[in-house]
């Protein structure tokens, strides 16, 4: 999974707005890996430094708006999960990787594969600077 960044998405509406960024014709390039919970908020710290351990670059926790969580407040309980690992990562200083949480509506399609672009391009400078 080396040079890679996964996407772990909720099966609500994050994955509607993957699925409508990709029929707007917006794919994702090869570099991003997705990856399905029922919730974003079931995901946990060791999912994602595993993940980062494994070689991933980064990790995107993709979920429902703040105000639209199926189960009322998981999205809000991954930011918090992925608040911790930011943390660790920084009083690690750990360089080169990245946790991010991002949040999607089912009709925002566009402003995710933007959104989504820039972690790749964020990390694609890094790599130039170095």
């Amino acid at each position: 999974m080396s040079d890679s960044i996964l996407i772990v998405h909720c099966a609500e509406g994050a994955k509607k707005a993957l699925a409508r960024m990709t029929e707007e014709g917006h794919e994702l390039p090869p570099q991003f890996k997705t990856f399905e919970l029922p919730c974003t908020g079931s995901v946990n710290e060791v999912l994602l430094m595993e993940n980062l351990q494994n070689g991933a670059n980064g990790v995107v926790v993709l979920g429902c708006r703040r105000e639209n969580c199926k189960h009322l407040d998981g999205n809000l309980k991954a930011e918090r999960k992925v608040a911790r690992v930011k943390r660790l990562l920084s009083e690690a200083g750990v360089e080169g990787k990245f946790v991010e949480m991002v949040y999607a509506a089912p009709d925002e399609g566009k402003r995710l594969h933007e959104t989504l672009l820039g972690y790749l391009r964020a990390g694609e400078a890094e790599d130039k600077s170095k």
